[in-house]
């Protein structure tokens, strides 16, 4: 029974990494079924010179799949930042946002009139619309969808159409 986990951990060096994670994973499900665990194969003293470059193997493939895992990350929060530099550059230099074809003045215009009525009658709290100002202060546009739920907004609280 040694000999054939022995050759199954062998083949678990394999360069494919398909290839020798299932042989990896096949000798652990024989050990599991034998009861045979690594102290017990350790002590077969040609085990343990396998045992130990097996795990420095894993331990290396670990630290790579972190490393690329870290990598990957990196290249996301890089991609969100230069797409928000992009639109945020973009639109404030055209002086509108191209997703919603409204100038900037119409949309703060209709933040400060929105605001204005909800707080004729007493402060009132909107989240969503407390959100969507913080979105637009912050990035400078607002997706098409936010555009529309911002007219209907405008609808509700100051009982007019806008213009855009």
């Amino acid at each position: 029974m040694h000999d054939k986990i022995m050759k199954l951990l062998r083949l678990a060096e394999s360069q494919n990494d398909n290839e020798a994670i299932s042989a990896f994973r096949h000798a652990r499900i024989i050990m599991n079924k034998s009861g045979i665990d690594w102290t017990n194969l350790a002590q077969d003293n040609s085990a343990k010179y396998d045992l130990i470059k097996l795990m420095q193997q894993k331990l290396q493939l670990q630290k790579e799949v972190y490393d690329l895992q870290d990598k990957i990350t990196l290249y996301k929060k890089e991609l969100e930042k230069v797409e928000r530099s992009y639109f945020s550059k973009k639109e404030v230099d055209q002086g509108y946002s191209e997703k919603s074809d409204i100038s900037k003045y119409d949309i703060d215009e209709a933040f400060k009139k929105i605001f204005d009525s909800m707080n004729r009658y007493g402060p009132k709290k909107n989240d969503f619309l407390k959100s969507l100002k913080d979105q637009w202060d912050e990035k400078g546009w607002l997706s098409p969808k936010q555009v529309s739920r911002l007219r209907e907004n405008f609808v509700r609280y100051t009982g007019f159409e806008p213009a855009w």
